[in-house]
């Protein structure tokens, strides 16, 4: 038992898509192996619905189809891949090479998103006189929802907000230090801590333990490096998706421009 090809191609927007196992040698007797989906850069549940069951040949059947859902969405992606396997012959032999197959799925979607697909559809001129804030914005929104990017964006937005909020306490409190710790005219029972040796330490500890955390999270800012993420993706998109043009695109986009496009134009981006 072996598949009929090696690849397969299939369309989002197909509500399936069909692979042939067939038989070789004598088609006496009932035979099955299992057909199960293996993740890919196209994972289950995100562009396809995993498929786990038992293909089973009658006494002379040679062909049998299996039926593997696509699933829609409104992302762009580039040309995603997962594979279909055979295993666990019973009274037959799988064949050396074709008992593996690949399956390439292609999206119809257009990149950021399909806000402004109309127009993107009409070339580079059409795509010049769009806003580029609102490019900006759709292209946020995409990269937001990307694997591992929602909490690194709302935890960043929301840390990065503390070097606001520790100047407007420094403001606040120099001018309470000023105004009415170091004041002789302010009695030390009007104060925050009667004592004003003591409150005027304080207000130093204040200042320094949240300097301390800002450096920490500088610190570790970089290793949650949205940038060198964001770019790494779309450099494998970009090369992902050179892979599978055809042979006509390839000779229109050189090498060299491929190269420069995602050794510098991504991080430009």
């Amino acid at each position: 038992l072996q598949f009929t090809c090696p690849v397969y191609y299939a369309k989002e927007g197909e509500e399936s898509f069909s692979v042939d196992v067939m038989r070789l040698g004598f088609l006496k007797g009932r035979v099955s192996c299992r057909l199960f989906t293996q993740d890919g850069s196209a994972k289950a549940g995100h562009g396809y619905l995993a498929v786990d069951q038992e293909v089973i040949f009658e006494d002379g059947e040679s062909n049998r189809c299996v039926h593997i859902p696509i699933t829609e969405d409104d992302r762009w992606a580039p040309t995603l891949e997962f594979k279909i396997r055979l295993e666990a012959p019973r009274s037959c032999t799988l064949g050396v090479y074709l008992k593996v197959c690949r399956v390439k799925l292609y999206t119809d979607d257009t990149f950021p998103s399909n806000a402004y697909s109309d127009r993107i559809k009409l070339g580079d001129d059409a795509i010049d006189e769009l806003s580029g804030l609102r490019l900006f914005y759709e292209f946020f929104m995409y990269n937001l929802y990307c694997p591992g990017m929602f909490w690194r964006t709302l935890l960043t937005i929301f840390l990065d907000q503390c070097t606001n909020l520790y100047l407007f306490f420094t403001l606040n409190a120099k001018a309470y230090l000023v105004n009415k710790v170091l004041s002789k005219d302010v009695p030390s029972d009007e104060l925050f801590i009667p004592d004003k040796k003591l409150c005027a330490v304080t207000i130093g500890v204040l200042f320094v333990v949240p300097r301390l955390f800002m450096h920490f999270w500088e610190f570790k800012k970089l290793s949650i490096d949205i940038e060198g993420k964001t770019t790494a993706m779309i450099q494998a998109y970009l090369f992902r998706k050179y892979l599978n043009y055809d042979v006509q695109s390839k000779e229109s986009v050189s090498a060299a421009d491929m190269q420069l496009a995602i050794m510098s134009k991504c991080g430009d981006l």
